[in-house]
C-alpha cells in the first residue's frame, strides 16, 4: 500500500491463481469453491504495482544476476527471492513417485482429486480406498477431508433418488385422485342431467297435459256455447214465428 520509490517487483509464475494452503482441506471437504480458495495474481500484482509474467523459471545466471525462463528473455534482479513452496521428496521413498500422489504442490493435487470426485459422483456404488501417508495433523485433516466430500456426494445421491421416488408417487396418487374426482364428477353431472332431464319432461309433460286439458276443456266449452246460442236463436225464431207480437 506504500510502495517504495526506485524499487521495481516482478512477480513470475506459471500459473495466474494460487491456492491459499490455509483453505486447501475445506476445499478438498467440497467446502469452499475453487475460486474461492485461490488468490487471483493478477489483481494482487495490479494492487501491489508489480510486474507479472506468467511463465516457467527454467534456470539462474548468478553470475550475471538473471533469472532464466522457458518462453521470454532471461529477467534481471539485484535481489531474488524464491517462493517455490515445499514438495514431498518422492524420490527418496521406494514407489511414491509411481503409486503416490504428493499433497504438494497443491494444483496437481487438487487435479487428481477432482477426477477421483468426479468418477466417484458417476459410479457411487464402487468402493474406494484412500491411503493418507503421514500421520500428523496435516494427514488427519486431509483425510477426514476427503471423507466429508464423499458421503456428501452419497447424500446427495441417495436424497435426489428419494426425492424422484417421491415425485413418481406423488405423481400417480394425484392421477388417480384426479381420475377419480373426474369419474365421480361426470357421474354427477351425468346424474344431474338425467334429473334435469326428467323434471324437465315431467315439466313439459305437466305442461302439455294442461295445455291440452284446458285447449280441450276451452274448445268444449266454446263449442257448447255455440250449440247453447244457436238453438236459443232458433228458439226464439220459433218463439216469434208462431205467436204474433
Amino acid at each position: 500500500m506504500r510502495p517504495i520509490p526506485g524499487v521495481r517487483i516482478t512477480l513470475i509464475t506459471d500459473a495466474s491463481d494460487t491456492p491459499y494452503s490455509g483453505m486447501l482441506p475445506g476445499h478438498i471437504a467440497g467446502f469452499y469453491s475453487r475460486d474461492e480458495c485461490h488468490i487471483d495474481l493478477r489483481s494482487l500484482a495490479n494492487f501491489a504495482q508489480a510486474q507479472l509474467y506468467i511463465d516457467r523459471v527454467v534456470g539462474l545466471d548468478l553470475s550475471n544476476n538473471k533469472v532464466i525462463c522457458a518462453n521470454r528473455p532471461p529477467v534481471s534482479f539485484d535481489l531474488l527471492s524464491l517462493d517455490i513452496g515445499s514438495t514431498p521428496a518422492t524420490i527418496s521413498v521406494p514407489g511414491a513417485a509411481e503409486y503416490a500422489i504428493p499433497a504438494k504442490p497443491v494444483a496437481q493435487l487438487l487435479t487428481y482429486w477432482e477426477k477421483v470426485t468426479e468418477n466417484f459422483a458417476q459410479n457411487p456404488q464402487q468402493v474406494i480406498k484412500i491411503a493418507i501417508v503421514g500421520g500428523g495433523v496435516g494427514g488427519v485433516e486431509l483425510a477426514l477431508s476427503m471423507q466429508a466430500n464423499l458421503q456428501g456426494i452419497i447424500s446427495q445421491r441417495v436424497g435426489s433418488r428419494g426425492a424422484g421416488e417421491q415425485g413418481v408417487e406423488e405423481q400417480g396418487t394425484g392421477s388417480r385422485e384426479q381420475g377419480a374426482r373426474s369419474k365421480g364428477a361426470g357421474s354427477r353431472e351425468q346424474g344431474s342431467r338425467e334429473q334435469v332431464s326428467r323434471e324437465q319432461g315431467s315439466r313439459e309433460q305437466g305442461a302439455g297435459a294442461r295445455e291440452q286439458g284446458a285447449g280441450s276443456k276451452g274448445a268444449g266449452s266454446r263449442e257448447q256455447g255455440s250449440r247453447e246460442k244457436k238453438i236459443i236463436r232458433i228458439c226464439k225464431s220459433i218463439y216469434f214465428n208462431v205467436i204474433p207480437n
